[in-house]
């Protein structure tokens, strides 16, 4: 009797694959249907998963485990872990490496302070938010690694944000630890002037 590690070796060495939709083997073609997509959208080389129809990679691609990102165009997985890795705006999908991109370069739309979507506007730096220091901005004094538990906290803190938005500067809530559905936890407000930026 075959074993399934007996199975696993004859279908290495005959070259069989195993569709990543279906779950079915078969036998790879020079024009098989591949995609190849990114697990996060920060860094890293693309995976690539092999299917064994056009209407296994079309069901791949229309399921919710993917998304295509509207300004770099790269096909990311939606979740890595519990992080969601696109963002929508304009109600187009938009990774958070893009994201991070725009906000960094101007700073979050008032429209999101307005509306006080934390968890919408804001982004994850890496440790010290050193990228958008780079780039000019500036922690807030007291506004730096802030706790918001409640609503009266994030109003304060969209309230402060608006403020610097509306004395003309580019605003900016990073992330420091924050939960998974962005209304709780631990955010940095950093400003920079808008006519000291240079162009």
């Amino acid at each position: 009797m075959r074993t399934l590690e007996d199975a696993n070796a004859w279908k290495k060495r005959v070259g069989v694959q195993t569709c990543n939709h279906c779950e079915e083997a078969f036998m790879p073609s020079k024009d098989q249907c591949l995609i190849g997509f990114y697990y996060f959208s920060a860094y890293g080389e693309p995976h690539v998963k092999i299917f064994c129809s056009d209407d296994c990679q079309k069901g791949e691609r229309d399921s919710d485990l993917y998304d295509t990102c509207v300004a770099c165009g790269r096909t990311i997985a939606t979740y890595c872990g519990c992080n969601p890795q696109f963002k929508r705006f304009c109600d187009e999908p938009l990774c958070i490496s893009c994201w991070r991109e725009s906000l960094l370069e101007d700073g979050t739309p008032r429209d999101m302070l307005e509306k006080c979507q934390l968890g919408q506007a804001g982004v994850f730096f890496d440790f010290g938010n050193h990228e958008a220091l780079d780039v000019g901005y500036q922690e807030v004094p007291h506004m730096d690694c802030l706790f918001i538990g409640s609503q009266q906290a994030k109003n304060e803190f969209c309230q402060a944000a608006l403020e610097y938005h509306d004395q003309g500067y580019d605003v900016i809530i990073a992330f420091e630890r924050i939960s998974t559905f962005g209304d709780e936890g631990y955010v940095t407000l950093l400003i920079r002037k808008r006519d000291e930026v240079s162009g």
